[in-house]
């Protein structure tokens, strides 16, 4: 069983490996000009929507006046 283990961990950590160096890495595009749409969520890094982490109107004013630019 352990070896099974063993082999299965190898696998995936070469499959990992393998996906990480030979994965095509693409520029994002030179934009100049107005973007059609832009999605907004005033949460900062991994944080949810929730009763106690609701942005006050001074936070969502700050991001739009950050965002104008």
């Amino acid at each position: 069983m352990r070896a099974v283990v063993a082999v299965l961990l190898c696998v995936t950590a070469l499959h990992a490996g393998m996906w990480g160096l030979l994965r095509d890495k693409q520029q994002a595009p030179d934009f100049k000009g107005i973007l059609p749409s832009l999605s907004y969520a005033p949460f900062e890094g991994t944080a949810h929507p929730d009763v106690d982490n609701i942005p006050n109107a001074e936070k969502i004013r700050a991001d739009l006046k950050t965002l104008r630019r």
